[in-house]
């Protein structure tokens, strides 16, 4: 079961990814979704929360969500490298 490791890889490249997304968004470096974009999940919370509470409020509310995201991506990633496979 040699691609389960590959899968896990994948996973925490993922997670490593939305942390890095995560920071851009604290830092100021990325941009807040604009009004009118298809969105989904994440998106849509963070332009939800610049509606109401203000555009400083959604850059920490769209930082926090992905790095909540990319924290459970790369811990399923270690833990399934942890793992042994018979």
């Amino acid at each position: 079961m040699k691609y389960r490791k590959f899968v896990h890889i994948i996973v925490l490249v993922l997670g490593v990814f939305s942390m890095y997304l995560s920071y851009q968004y604290f830092v100021g470096a990325n941009e807040l979704p604009a009004d009118g974009v298809s969105c989904r999940a994440l998106c849509g919370l963070t332009m939800l929360s610049e509606e109401i509470f203000g555009p400083m409020v959604a850059r920490y509310t769209a930082g926090i969500i992905w790095l909540v995201a990319g924290l459970f991506l790369c811990t399923v990633g270690v833990s399934g490298l942890n793992k042994k496979v018979n």
